[in-house]
């Protein structure tokens, strides 16, 4: 299998609502063919840095593209699991997170939240 090229996804991606969300920041960079992923919290309960996580599976853009433009990983904290998939579309990343709280107390949720690569 050939390594797919992670332009399209790689960068610093920064929220483009401001209001206080579950993510703040998406860090997105390469690393022997595949995507290390490096995701910020915005506010509690979401944790101010959730370090890093190789990327489980990338998805390219089309059935013929050498080009990644999707992936999924997975996060695992103290009182939750995270599955996390990201697709760039039209200049955007659009994060979309599954959380499963292990606390028995708080609903498994679901976010969907859209990013801007920053120039910096």
């Amino acid at each position: 299998m050939t390594a797919l090229d992670l332009s399209t996804l790689a960068g610093v991606w920064h929220k483009t609502n401001e209001a206080p969300q579950w993510i703040d920041r998406v860090i997105i960079r390469g690393e022997d063919g595949n995507a290390v992923v490096r995701i910020f919290g915005s506010e509690p309960p979401s944790p101010a840095d959730w370090g890093e996580s190789r990327a489980e599976t990338l998805y390219a853009s089309s059935v013929s593209s050498s080009n990644a433009s999707a992936l999924v990983t997975h996060y695992t904290f103290d009182d939750c699991d995270v599955d996390v998939e990201a697709n760039a579309n039209l200049g955007l990343l659009v994060v979309a997170t599954f959380i499963r709280w292990r606390d028995g107390i708080r609903s498994d949720a679901f976010t969907r939240e859209f990013f801007y690569r920053s120039d910096v």
